[in-house]
């Protein structure tokens, strides 16, 4: 594929290399797509979204600002406006009456179907959130790190929830397993909700000059526990996940894939309540970027980038059971340096990566095998 694709990937402004239509596991018509869309220099492309009416969304950022895009099935650009927002943005969610939901590192924005922006709300002083996800009242969970003044200087777990207006309902900041020391800094990194009204949260803990400490694992609430409250937390030394993504393994376990000090995948189990943790399996996956369950609760779907020569990069996506075993894995890629830092699920059955080419907007529709047709 990727010499196959090469000469039109950069030749043209935006570029869509293949569109195909057929049948595949039961959902009718998919569409794929590899896409290339010049427009300003961008920095980062870190959201993306599918809407009800089929269009795919992305944000990002450019000349420091956030920026946000539409394409069409196809892959076929829409619009894309720069939006007068100096932020970051980490996620995107589509509410009911079509306007559009962006959550960004300093900042909550609200914008209609096609990107004017309706308002814009400031996170409270020294709250830095980095995942957001829709939770079952309909509301948003929103997870990252505290400094605030109300648990010292030192950083802290931070979990809130917002309604649809970007209004924090509550929030809780939770020292780390060190405490409220200066020598130490905590981030919660993903999020669950255990069907009890509980939250359990997983991060990392780590030390002033090492780039990766402990994993944490902890529930706020929940199982007959205070709400809003710390119900327990485990230090996991031993296992020193970048970025630890949780899901639920089955109703009295969890599972959890992130990225180790070796830049491979571990894949592990962990019970319920945290008491006990143990290693699935080791992928060699490198420069982890995103992990979503798949359509089938079974599987995990893995997004990363992997330098494949000096200065180059491709994107890698690839789908493993939850007992480790790897299905499959597909690259894709031109003769520059792409990576692709989200992806989501598709109404077809597919999957939708976004991320950037160079500094151009890169957008890659795959069918439900990984196939780009």
């Amino acid at each position: 594929m990727k010499s196959q694709t090469s000469l039109i990937f950069w030749l043209l402004t935006t570029c869509v290399v293949f569109s195909c239509e057929r049948q595949s596991d039961g959902y009718s018509s998919p569409l794929t797509f590899e896409n290339v869309t010049h427009w300003k220099t961008v920095s980062w492309v870190d959201a993306v979204v599918e809407t009800s009416d089929g269009v795919y969304l992305i944000a990002g950022q450019t000349n420091g600002n956030i920026f946000l895009s539409a394409f069409n099935s196809h892959g076929d650009s829409l619009w894309v406006k720069e939006l007068n927002v100096s932020d970051r943005p980490f996620a995107l969610f589509e509410q009911d009456d079509g306007n559009i939901n962006i959550f960004a590192a300093r900042s909550f924005v609200k914008t209609n179907s096609v990107g004017d922006i309706v308002f814009t709300k400031l996170w409270p002083d020294r709250l830095y959130p980095v995942s957001a996800k829709r939770s079952m009242s309909g509301n948003y969970l929103i997870v990252g790190e505290t400094d605030s003044s109300s648990v010292g200087v030192s950083s802290a777990y931070f979990l809130a929830e917002s309604d649809p207006t970007g209004t924090l309902i509550w929030t809780v900041s939770i020292p780390g397993p060190h405490g409220l020391n200066n020598n130490y800094y905590n981030y919660g990194w993903s999020l669950l909700e255990n069907g009890n009204n509980g939250i359990v949260v997983a991060g990392t803990e780590y030390y002033a000059t090492e780039p990766v400490g402990a994993t944490v694992i902890m529930q706020i609430g929940g199982n007959g526990y205070e709400p809003y409250k710390l119900a327990w937390q485990k230090t996991y030394s031993s296992l020193r996940l970048w970025r630890p993504y949780l899901f639920r393994q089955e109703a009295a376990s969890l599972a959890i894939a992130g990225e180790g000090l070796d830049g491979k995948l571990n894949l592990l189990c962990a019970t319920s309540s945290g008491d006990s943790i143990e290693t699935i399996q080791t992928i060699d996956i490198q420069f982890l970027q995103d992990a979503i369950a798949d359509h089938d609760p079974n599987h995990l779907v893995l997004l990363s980038t992997r330098q494949v020569a000096v200065g180059n990069s491709d994107v890698f996506l690839t789908k493993v059971t939850l007992q480790g075993d790897t299905l499959w894995s597909r690259s894709f890629g031109g003769p520059g340096n792409e990576g692709c830092y989200r992806t989501v699920l598709t109404s077809d059955g597919g999957y939708i990566m976004a991320g950037k080419s160079d500094v151009d907007i890169y957008l890659i529709k795959v069918e439900n095998s990984g196939q780009l047709e």
